[in-house]
C-alpha cells in the first residue's frame, strides 16, 4: 500500500509539473504572438508615414499646396490653393489617424514621424480651406490627443 501511495504522489507531482510547463509554454506563445503583432503594427505604421513623403501623388499635392500658400504663410482666403490637393492630403492623413485610433497603426510612431504634418494640417490648413471638417474627426482627435497629453498608443 505504501508503494502505491508513493506512486500516486509521484504521479500527482508529475501532473502538476506538466500543467505548469503547459501554462508556461502557453504564456511564451502568447508573448511571442503579441510581440509579432506589435512589430507588424510598427512596420506598417513606418511604411504609412514614409509613404506620405514618397508617394508621388501626395508629394505633388503637398508641394502645390505649399507653393500656393507662399511657403505656408497664406492659407486663409487663398484662391490659389487647390481644395482637391488638400482633400488628397487630408484623406491620407485621416487614414493614418483612423489606423492609429483603431490600433492598426502606432499612434506613438505617427507622433514621432509626422507630427508637424498633422499639426499644420489640423491647426492651419483644414480650418482655412474647408468650410466643414466633417469626415476628418480621426485626424482632429489625433491632434487633440497630443495637446491633451493622451495619445493613441499601442
Amino acid at each position: 500500500m505504501l508503494l502505491v501511495r508513493r506512486q500516486l504522489e509521484a504521479l500527482t507531482v508529475q501532473l502538476q509539473e506538466s500543467r505548469l510547463a503547459v501554462a508556461q509554454e502557453a504564456q511564451r506563445q502568447t508573448t511571442a504572438l503579441l510581440d509579432a503583432e506589435r512589430r507588424h503594427i510598427e512596420t506598417n505604421t513606418l511604411r504609412a508615414c514614409e509613404r506620405y513623403f514618397s508617394d508621388s501623388v501626395i508629394h505633388s499635392a503637398t508641394h502645390r499646396i505649399w507653393n500656393a500658400a507662399e511657403k505656408g504663410t497664406t492659407y486663409v482666403n487663398n484662391p490659389n490653393i487647390s481644395v482637391h490637393d488638400c482633400i488628397t492630403v487630408f484623406n491620407y492623413l485621416n487614414g493614418i489617424a483612423v489606423g492609429a485610433k483603431e490600433g492598426i497603426f502606432s499612434g506613438r510612431i505617427v507622433r514621432d514621424h509626422i507630427p508637424n504634418t498633422i499639426i499644420e494640417a489640423v491647426d492651419n490648413i483644414m480650418p482655412a480651406v474647408l468650410s466643414n471638417m466633417d469626415g476628418y474627426e480621426a485626424t482632429i482627435d489625433l491632434r487633440k490627443s497630443w495637446k491633451d497629453g493622451v495619445s493613441y498608443q499601442r
